[in-house]
């Protein structure tokens, strides 16, 4: 099963750096999808990079450099 790992960070109300990650399967998001929209991509670990059958992603093309 094809599958790709984000990890994406932001700063939370104090200015504190935070962490997060999310996982996809296809279209489908397994887990993490409800915070992901707070959170700058800033890693992608997997085998299906494609952009176009993804709703909402963000800043992944600029990781595929």
């Amino acid at each position: 099963m094809d599958s790709t790992l984000y990890l994406g960070t932001a700063k939370d109300k104090q200015g504190n750096l935070i962490a997060h990650a999310w996982l996809r399967s296809g279209p489908v998001y397994l887990t993490g999808a409800g915070e992901m929209r707070l959170f700058t991509t800033v890693a992608v670990f997997g085998t299906d990079y494609s952009t176009e059958k993804i709703e909402g992603a963000r800043h992944e093309s600029n990781l595929r450099a």
